[in-house]
């Protein structure tokens, strides 16, 4: 069963430990890993969780989604596919230069 871990900035981790896992031990590691993102956490359904993983980032504990954090998601996206169209823009450019 995944361990759903509510970080500081609103987040969530999901954890997927072995079948012989113990949970506060593998909480502790967590927290070592990650020091001072720990809230809380709890045991999870495999289908609590969503199978789209487009808004992974803007994850709540509640696994809603965080309207702000995927709208900052979208923006990201439409950024990178912008600077991919003006390189491409660029690279045609100079092979067309260089003919």
């Amino acid at each position: 069963m995944p361990i759903l871990i509510s970080r500081t900035d609103g987040g969530v981790s999901i954890m997927y430990p072995g079948s012989d896992f113990v949970e506060e031990v593998e909480i502790q590691k967590w927290k070592g890993l990650h020091v001072g993102e720990y809230v809380s956490h709890r045991t999870a359904s495999l289908s609590e969780i969503p199978k789209d993983r487009t808004y992974r980032n803007s994850w709540k504990p509640d696994m809603t989604i965080d309207p702000i954090k995927s709208k900052q998601t979208d923006d990201e996206k439409e950024i990178e596919s912008l600077k991919s169209k003006v390189i491409n823009d660029l690279v045609t450019a100079e092979k067309a230069k260089k003919k």
